[in-house]
């Protein structure tokens, strides 16, 4: 069972660094495979949360909500969990791709032009992980086409 505390509506998970990281290996390693997906968030994304239903929703969906900021870390202490400190997002890749090396296979997605390139590649030289591929869509929703020939090339990557 997981512990998880409200903060606004929104479920915090009460963990660390260490149990995100071998609960994303766990999940990778379950067969048969489930997407699952981890929303990394602070105060500000719960505030925004109460503007935004929808992304309410996508926040209370995650199968884990991981403190990014020490507000979320103080209350999680509040409510009497023992959080140390915050689990940063830019922090959790680096610690899951340094614990995984290159046991699996990675897909970047997102960001400017070239920054998932850039990254995967500082990624693999820093700690040998596997690129499967790198897809950075344009700042728009994606056009049917688009999701279909993006779906496309993570199957096969």
């Amino acid at each position: 069972m997981q512990s998880s505390f409200q903060v606004l509506g929104v479920r915090v998970d009460a963990v660390q660094m260490p149990e995100v990281v071998a609960r994303l290996r766990s999940w990778i390693d379950d067969r048969p495979p489930i997407a699952r997906f981890v929303a990394v968030t602070g105060m500000h994304g719960i505030a925004e949360s109460r503007q935004s239903s929808q992304f309410h929703e996508v926040l209370n969906a995650a199968d884990l909500v991981v403190p990014d900021g020490m507000p979320l870390v103080w209350l999680g202490r509040l409510k009497g969990y023992p959080l140390r400190q915050r689990v940063c997002g830019a922090e959790l890749m680096d610690a899951f791709c340094q614990a995984s090396g290159n046991a699996y296979r990675h897909f970047f997605y997102g960001g400017a032009p070239e920054v998932a390139e850039r990254l995967a590649r500082v990624l693999h030289e820093k700690h040998g992980i596997v690129i499967a591929g790198t897809y950075t869509p344009p700042f728009r929703p994606l056009t049917e086409a688009e999701g279909k020939e993006l779906a496309s090339f993570v199957a096969v990557s």
